[in-house]
């Protein structure tokens, strides 16, 4: 049964940890799909502006605006003219290192590629072509460059692991928690079944082991020709042990044997009924005191013990 909790508890686990790891690559997946869609936009957005204020001459707002977009996750903003010229180069001091050279050859097509900064983090590199009414026939054309941090996606995929996490080991407390419950159910059927110690139809009804006699039918306890006198927990141990003399019963088969129907018996209430087990059968007979034997690490048993004067009478 403990083999059986291990490999529940191992699979349950296991489940979940795939779970949340399936869970957070479907949302880091979702939130860079919609940042790449929403810093695309802003950056055609931009760009579309850089073009009205290269035509009409306004490079000033160009300029301010670019400063503008370093206040947020912007790392840099180039704006190239339709003749290569560097007209603006704005940067954050994180991407102050960055090799951003002007980029030669002609017409440029839109690109998209994740970087590092030297710090690790990462941003996506942005270079959106820029056609001014000069060139719209062939020639070169200028460009936007824009870097964007991605840190934020880091911060969401971490928090929604941590939430995920905390949920997934709520789910695996539950479900260990109940199928630790119905675990100790069926043990507990197993061991009214297993253990159940009252005589079957069609066998002897009185059990005795040397001068221990047990009346099942009667639930008289008598050694050595004396009464015993046992309260029904007591006779239940008894019992229990006196089922299979010199066998050690363990503290766990007894708890499911004498306190099958309780959830919060232990190895204290064993410990117990064995000591006031032991001075009942003391009271009724020199002999008793020695009749429960304890199996250090192990359990107990019943072994009844001739004294000399019995080996010796006759």
């Amino acid at each position: 049964m403990d083999r059986l909790m291990v490999l529940v508890s191992v699979l349950v686990v296991t489940v979940t940890v795939i779970t949340i790891l399936l869970i957070v690559h479907t949302y880091r997946g979702v939130l860079t799909e919609a940042f790449d869609d929403r810093s695309a936009a802003y950056v055609a957005a931009f760009a579309d502006s850089a073009n009205a204020w290269l035509e009409s001459g306004d490079e000033g707002m160009l300029k301010t605006a670019a400063s503008f977009l370093l206040l947020g996750s912007v790392l840099y903003v180039q704006v190239i003219s339709s003749g290569g010229e560097l007209i603006v180069d704005d940067r954050a001091q994180a991407a102050s290192s960055l090799d951003l050279s002007v980029l030669s050859g002609g017409a440029f097509s839109r690109r998209l590629s994740v970087r590092r900064l030297d710090s690790g983090k990462p941003y996506i590199d942005f270079i959106l072509p820029q056609t001014s009414r000069n060139t719209r026939d062939g020639g070169s054309s200028g460009y936007v460059r824009m870097g964007i941090d991605t840190s934020s996606i880091g911060i969401k995929v971490y928090g929604m692991t941590l939430i995920a996490s905390g949920i997934g080991s709520g789910f695996d407390i539950v479900v260990l928690g109940l199928f630790s419950l119905l675990l100790r159910r069926v043990r507990r059927e197993s061991a009214r079944k297993s253990l159940d110690y009252a005589p079957k139809e069609g066998t002897e009804r009185v059990r005795q082991i040397g001068g221990l006699v047990i009346d099942e039918s009667s639930k008289r306890v008598s050694l050595d020709g004396k009464s015993v006198r046992l309260t029904p927990k007591q006779y239940a141990l008894l019992s229990l042990l006196a089922s299979d003399a010199g066998r050690v019963f363990s503290e766990r088969e007894i708890l499911e044997g004498v306190w099958a129907e309780s959830d919060y018996a232990d190895s204290k209430d064993v410990k117990q009924y064995i000591y006031l087990l032991r001075r009942r059968l003391a009271e009724a007979s020199d002999s008793g005191a020695a009749l429960v034997i304890n199996v250090p690490g192990f359990g107990y048993k019943i072994e009844y013990l001739q004294v000399e004067g019995d080996l010796t009478d006759g």
